[in-house]
């Protein structure tokens, strides 16, 4: 460990976990297995562990997770499913984020939370580290005891001798229990029996954070820190030519200038010395070409049109096993059939991520080493980025994670942690802290796309849907998914475009791609934030056209699929959906299904004037197994506030080549005094488990539009709901 990392220990690596436990010590096996693998601190140093479990000599058990914290407790509920399996006394048990490690990678060679997977992915995994910890520890406790390990059973940190009520602690075995072979195929709990998980606890996380002690990124603090503040170019996708920072260089305490591809830096002795020279600096930007707003959206509803640059998207089926789209000629063909034709148009806005801690980052370069400590949701992508940008191998590298103070898919971006990098290249040997302002945030984000929809449709009168075409027109995200094929629409845009729940006859989904200098990129729930706005506003426009109950009809679509059902009836019984609602009062459902997870929402609102009083939401939620309610209805709360703002007020705007908004002044987000009451109902299921984290926001925009065409008569199908000349009280 160097100097620096003594003052600040934000995670811990594999080889400090190896070397330093003394007692039992367990992880995975990395690089590239296509499943998970254990082993124990007992083997050679050049084993490739990374240890998520310790169990020191004096019994203190610690439990490293590799996934990013970022508010949504995963630094809890990762170590709890470890505890459950092994026994462990919860209430005594240590946890710590770890360092960024291929030895913490998943199966698929990721470390990171994003797409609603921190828990899913290491669930299965951690369940057989403590199970494996377990039965270790009793066959430790077995010969020492002599005994049948059968008779011995472990709950709550103690090791139980049934035959003579003799007991151990932890530690009294873990240094027997590391000399053992670790178990192929430890026995699982049955869902039945679990203690822990599916039972609120209290979070680890909690009282550090209550007594300002712990570590975001913006708190980091090192001997010797130096600061850093920028100032981008003001133009979307314009490079950095030429600039102007002669003002700055001479002004109190700055140390230098530093030009980035897009941006310049300022290095000064403070944040704020930094930030006021930084400011001073002017661009030559009279070369780039300059996007506008009005020019863009009239370049998607043209691209509307576009018949022959449109790429199809399966309209339905799974991932591995997808139902491929309808030919155009074929779809056009069937809506031209017996039936009622109804087509709408919807559109959204980009939108800015605006988590509470603005983008920062602290580095120190020196000849041959590189350190750096980030507020990040994608470790394992950094250390092949960092390496480049600083010409170092990456076992030159340590990438220590901070707690975040929010992400919603920004900090899954590395932009900000490559040009920390590059700023403590200019100063070797000094740690330097880059502070992104909140408007250097706003207006430089990866933002989430505006797009135009034009959906068609052929129905029945009681609704059946005989035909369906949707087309998209915008751009893609600026770093195409993994999962991109060539000749096929983007999954990061076009996923659950139609729901896959429902049941239609032929139908096709295609994408029209508009190319764009702004950047854009991951947001919380990412193509299904537009999507569940697109495609449930479709269905409630279909009702509304046929005189059919919103609620009644989505239950029709469903078939048979009891699990989507059964959501949707609880939201719909705890929302009150039959009960007579006063005047200039409405009510509108949403369901979406996605993480292996369905949820449904019902929004009440009253209009009187244009004036929106959201009154209530009700969430009806299914993740399967529930690691901790408590925490499950907090992300799903926070969900829905994130997407009730955007919703009513979210909107970057584009002129003259730049985003307009800056701060929260101008990218408004709901206030405490208009959040309305919301009840969330779990429902019990330990058929699998779900994703949680984004599934709270795709229901909101359509719930909500819907409650208000109910209350006022007027259809939103152009969002933000501001937009429409509506107001919130």
């Amino acid at each position: 460990m160097t100097d620096t990392q003594k003052h600040i220990e934000t995670g811990f690596g594999r080889r400090s976990f190896l070397l330093g436990a003394g007692g039992l010590a367990l992880g995975l096996v990395a690089g590239g297995c296509s499943k998970f693998e254990f082993g124990a601190s007992g083997e050679t140093e050049g084993t490739k562990f990374g240890a998520f479990l310790e169990i020191a000599n004096d019994g203190q058990v610690t439990i490293t997770t590799p996934g990013a914290e970022m508010g949504q407790g995963v630094s809890s509920s990762l170590p709890k499913i470890v505890v459950e399996e092994l026994g462990a006394d919860w209430a005594s048990v240590k946890t710590r984020l770890s360092d960024v490690d291929a030895a913490f990678n998943t199966s698929r060679g990721n470390q990171r939370s994003a797409n609603s997977d921190a828990v899913t992915s290491y669930f299965e995994p951690l369940r057989s580290i403590g199970a494996s910890a377990r039965e270790m520890l009793i066959a430790a406790a077995a010969a020492r005891w002599e005994m049948d390990a059968a008779k011995i059973s472990i709950e709550n940190g103690v090791i139980s001798n049934r035959d003579n009520d003799q007991t151990f602690g932890f530690g009294d075995v873990a240094e027997d229990a590391a000399k053992l072979p670790v178990p192929k195929a430890p026995k699982l709990k049955d869902a039945k029996d679990f203690s822990l998980i599916g039972k609120v606890s209290q979070r680890k996380d909690i009282p550090d954070k209550v007594f300002g002690e712990t570590v975001f990124g913006i708190d980091v603090e090192l001997p010797g820190m130096l600061f850093a503040a920028i100032k981008h170019v003001p133009v979307a996708g314009a490079p950095l030519e030429g600039y102007d920072a002669s003002s700055a260089e001479g002004m109190s305490g700055v140390q230098g200038v530093v030009p980035l591809d897009n941006a310049v830096a300022v290095i000064a002795e403070s944040y704020w010395q930094a930030q006021q020279a930084v400011d001073t600096v002017t661009f030559d930007d009279t070369q780039a070409d300059k996007v506008d707003g009005d020019a863009l959206t009239a370049s998607f509803a043209e691209a509307l049109d576009d018949d022959e640059n449109a790429l199809p998207f399966p309209s339905g089926g799974s991932f591995r096993e997808p139902i491929e789209s309808a030919e155009l000629a074929q779809v056009n063909h069937a809506l031209e059939g017996s039936g009622i034709k109804i087509e709408r148009e919807y559109t959204v806005p980009y939108l800015a991520h605006l988590a509470m801690e603005p983008l920062c980052a602290t580095a120190i370069v020196d000849s041959g080493t590189c350190e750096v400590w980030a507020p990040t949701q994608a470790g394992n992508r950094i250390p092949a980025e960092l390496a480049e940008v600083t010409g170092l191998p990456e076992s030159a590298l340590t990438i220590h994670r901070t707690f975040m103070g929010g992400g919603f898919g920004r900090k899954n971006e590395r932009d900000f942690i490559m040009q920390a990098a590059q700023i403590a290249m200019a100063k070797r040997g000094r740690p330097i802290k880059l502070i992104w302002s909140r408007q250097q945030d706003t207006q430089n984000d990866f933002y989430r796309p505006a797009l135009a929809v034009r959906s068609r449709v052929l129905v029945q009168s009681d609704g059946t849907i005989l035909a369906a075409h949707s087309r998209t027109a915008g751009q893609i995200l600026t770093a195409k998914s993994p999962f991109h094929k060539e000749g096929r629409a983007a999954p990061a845009i076009m996923g659950d475009m139609f729901q896959p729940s429902y049941q239609m006859g032929t139908a096709r989904l295609d994408m029209v791609e508009v190319p764009t200098p702004i950047r854009t990129g991951y947001w919380r729930s990412v193509a299904r934030s537009s999507n569940g706005f697109f495609a449930e506003s479709l269905i409630d426009d279909i009702a509304r056209e046929l005189g059919l109950d919103p609620f009644e009809y989505r239950m029709k679509l469903l078939g048979d699929n009891a699990r989507a059902k059964g959501v949707l009836a609880v939201a719909a019984e705890n929302a009150g959906w039959d009960r007579p609602k006063a005047a200039n009062t409405g009510r509108g459902i949403a369901f979406t299904f996605g993480w292996n997870s369905p949820s449904a929402q019902v929004i009440e609102v009253s209009v009187q004037d244009r004036q929106i009083k959201i009154e209530r939401i009700t969430c009806a939620f299914d993740c399967g197994i529930q690691v901790d309610p408590d925490n499950i209805v907090a992300q799903l709360e926070g969900g829905i506030v994130f997407g009730l703002s955007a919703a009513l007020y979210g909107k970057v705007n584009f002129r003259d080549g730049g985003a307009v908004e800056e701060t929260f002044a101008e990218y408004r987000v709901l206030g405490m005094a208009q959040a309305p009451k919301i009840d969330v109902h779990l429902i019990e299921n330990n058929d699998g488990i779900g994703g949680v984290g984004e599934a709270g926001v795709p229901p909101v925009a359509p719930a909500l539009c819907s409650a208000i065409a109910d209350a006022s008569g007027i259809s939103i199908r152009t969002l933000p709901v501001e937009s429409a000349g509506f107001t919130v009280k």
